[in-house]
């Protein structure tokens, strides 16, 4: 009798792997979708949350008083962090700088292309939007080196 159950739940439980594995496409783009569309949403209404900063742990023990409660902290350090994040949006991302030079680099990369190919025969510029897109590469790679988001330091 045992056994049998066994069997029986083996069998069932294949089944369901088996329904599992062929709808598995589906359910991955639906995930996708879902996922999309929801944290879309969630950046178009609050835009800071992409980037939201809160107190580390070592941070939250570094800042506390000797004997203080928990909730005395989470009101100190409410209060601080509209200063907080005022010091920190002074300074630049690093993660930012470095999105922002490749940029620049690709726009110039293409930019220096175009004009090298004028150089080599001029009707390049006869082929319609060329020059558009030479002043747009242009002007994306200046304002990728030099915006206020890059670092200024020369490291």
């Amino acid at each position: 009798m045992r056994n049998e159950l066994a069997a029986k739940l083996s069998k069932q439980i294949l089944w369901v792997a088996i329904a599992n594995f062929i709808l598995s496409p589906f359910i991955f783009i639906c995930q996708l979708m879902y996922f999309f569309f929801n944290y879309a949403d969630l950046i178009k209404k609050e835009p800071g949350t992409l980037g939201v900063r809160c107190w580390s742990q070592y941070g939250k023990l570094y800042l506390r008083h000797f004997n203080e409660l928990d909730h005395e902290l989470d009101a100190r350090l409410t209060r601080a962090y509209r200063p907080a994040v005022k010091y920190m949006n002074s300074f630049s991302s690093p993660l930012l700088t470095v999105i922002a030079r490749n940029i620049a680099f690709d726009a110039g990369g293409v930019a220096s292309l175009i004009l090298l190919l004028a150089i080599y025969d001029e009707d390049v510029f006869q082929v319609q939007h060329v020059l558009t897109l030479f002043t747009i590469l242009g002007m994306i790679s200046v304002i990728a080196r030099y915006g206020w988001f890059v670092s200024k330091k020369g490291d």
